[in-house]
């Protein structure tokens, strides 16, 4: 364990070192705030994105596929639910809901609520990235409904000067982002010196994380389509926010918008959903359909249709290859930035393949941030579309948000004439022999080809897996199989070094949600170097009925 966590530690900056330090010692102080006046605005406030219908009445919630109640003022940190359930809970998304506004005085009451049992410093609601999600989600309920009663806008003014006291600074990323937007938020919604110093604050925040998360191919630097999509509509949101109240909008922003569209684009399956690599579920943040409307409405320009063909992502490590109806989207990147891989896998070298509007072959996706078998699990080599050695992860992924050693990417080929696309990952160098893992990807209409060389020395338990939508069925014959999905029908001729085996799995498409679904998976012992050799035919016309 102590290897684990002098690995881990090696990767952080400094001052998140000195500022994890700093803040267990100096704690926000409660702060007279001089001025409750609201900025008057001086542009419309566009419609912004429906958040799910969360809030079920009576205080009763669903987040996550977990109904609970909130039962007394200890509720809202309630230590049997998962501090996930209980952030949504302090965000407050409800007022978003599409059936807000039929009960404007209830969501008052909520408000109230949180004030009144929610003392300043304590508890799940006052940690920054839920107070700066909260702080938003107030201003948008006053935007849209006119004003913020004289009590209720008290509160929100106290948790802006509480964030702009305990910026994350100590774990950057996403949540950095998310404090900037918070601060932006209520320094543009009130007006007075200390509003002008949050909004401050927050803009030079953006300036110096855009040009840090925001990679040039347009992807977010922590590499997950979800945290991507939810950063977009946080920046659309911006965009908006600035032009309600005559407040200019930054260059930066416009100039990194078509990039971030278009990255999410390339990572959207024919079905309108993200692909699942790294920590991503669905429903989390909007897809690309919702923000596309959000920035037409806002007056930006459409986004840039993507051409079929091989479209690298090599800022963030990923690729998109569309021939016909088959879509192929694979990882060749880095987990996320080295000082914060909290919502990495050990996915080196996975993919997705779709027919259609049919997912085929998936990432098994996440279910859960809660410390535990689960989340370990959903993070393993073992649970995604590639090659494992030895029983070992690519990258040693660890505790919910936690990584060692990880997989580098030491060569990157692509053709000029683009047939192809080969990676080879470093992760397993720290085995006896010292294997290399380098897969090539060929995708033609009717199929795709994987060749997977495992270099290196000595012998090896060499393992692979393919992880099928719940709505594939499938049959194996040796190292032949035949499966069906949607209208589609498809064969696979599987490395014969291997033995084949079907196995019983879970797909996560959802945080609190489980299928079942079906696995190919192969092993044996081998002696490297080797190379394995899967084939995938696929035929759209069903050719017969197929059982599991």
């Amino acid at each position: 364990m102590g290897r684990l966590y002098l690995d881990t530690a090696r990767y952080l900056k400094p001052r998140q070192l000195f500022w994890r330090v700093f803040y267990k010692f100096r704690k926000p102080r409660q702060r007279k705030i001089a001025t409750l006046d609201q900025r008057p605005r001086y542009g419309s406030w566009q419609a912004t994105l429906f958040k799910p219908e969360s809030w079920l009445g009576n205080l009763r919630f669903r987040f996550l596929n977990m109904e609970n109640a909130l039962d007394g003022p200890g509720g809202w940190n309630d230590p049997r639910a998962p501090k996930l359930w209980l952030y949504n809970l302090h965000y407050f998304d409800w007022l978003q809901s599409a059936s807000a506004d039929k009960d404007p005085e209830g969501q008052l009451s909520l408000m109230r609520l949180w004030v009144a049992q929610n003392p300043f410093g304590k508890g799940n609601g006052w940690e920054p990235y839920p107070v700066s999600l909260r702080i938003v989600n107030w201003v948008k309920f006053a935007l849209r409904t006119g004003a913020l009663p004289r009590d209720l806008a008290s509160s929100l003014a106290l948790q802006t000067d509480y964030l702009s006291q305990r910026i994350e600074y100590d774990l950057l990323g996403n949540h950095l982002m998310a404090n900037a937007k918070g601060l932006l938020f209520g320094g543009w919604f009130f007006q007075g010196a200390e509003a002008d110093r949050w909004a401050s604050l927050g803009l030079e925040l953006m300036r110096l994380q855009v040009d840090e998360q925001i990679l040039p191919d347009g992807g977010h630097f922590e590499r997950s389509a979800m945290y991507h999509s939810i950063i977009l509509e946080d920046m659309l949101d911006l965009v908006n926010l600035a032009r309600a109240i005559g407040q200019p909008v930054p260059p930066q922003w416009t100039d990194a918008l078509p990039r971030m569209r278009r990255w999410l684009l390339a990572m959207t399956h024919d079905d309108g959903r993200i692909a699942l690599f790294n920590d991503a579920a669905f429903d989390v943040g909007p897809q690309f359909a919702e923000l596309e409307a959000y920035a037409r409405r806002l007056d930006l320009p459409p986004a840039v249709p993507l051409e079929p063909g091989l479209l690298p992502l090599t800022d963030s490590g990923y690729f998109r290859w569309q021939a016909g109806p088959a879509l192929l989207i694979g990882d060749v990147g880095a987990l996320g930035p080295d000082y914060q891989p909290g919502h990495g896998h050990a996915d080196t070298l996975s993919f997705e393949l779709s027919i259609g509007p049919d997912r085929l072959i998936v990432d098994t996706g996440t279910s859960t941030y809660a410390a535990g078998v689960e989340r370990m699990q959903q993070r393993s080599t073992k649970a995604h579309n590639t090659v494992t050695i030895d029983g070992c992860d690519s990258s040693e992924v660890w505790a919910s948000f936690r990584v060692a050693r990880r997989a580098r990417i030491c060569e990157l080929k692509i053709p000029d004439d683009r047939s192809s696309i080969c990676a080879t990952h470093n992760g397993y160098r720290r085995l006896p022999g010292r294997p290399l893992h380098r897969r090539c990807w060929r995708l033609a209409v009717d199929g795709l080809e994987l060749v997977d060389d495992i270099l290196g020395q000595q012998r090896h338990l060499a393992s692979m897996a393919f992880h099928f939508h719940p709505s594939v069925k499938i049959v194996l014959d040796g190292a032949e199989a035949a499966g069906s999905v949607g209208g589609s029908t498809f064969r696979a001729r599987l490395p014969n070094a291997l033995a084949w085996k079907i196995q019983q799995g879970e797909w996560h498409p959802r945080f609190g949600q489980r299928l079942a679904n079906l696995n190919l998976v192969g092993e044996a012992t081998v002696h490297l170097p080797c190379r394995l050799t899967t084939r995938f035919f696929v035929s759209l016309a069903p050719l017969c009925t197929y059982s599991s």
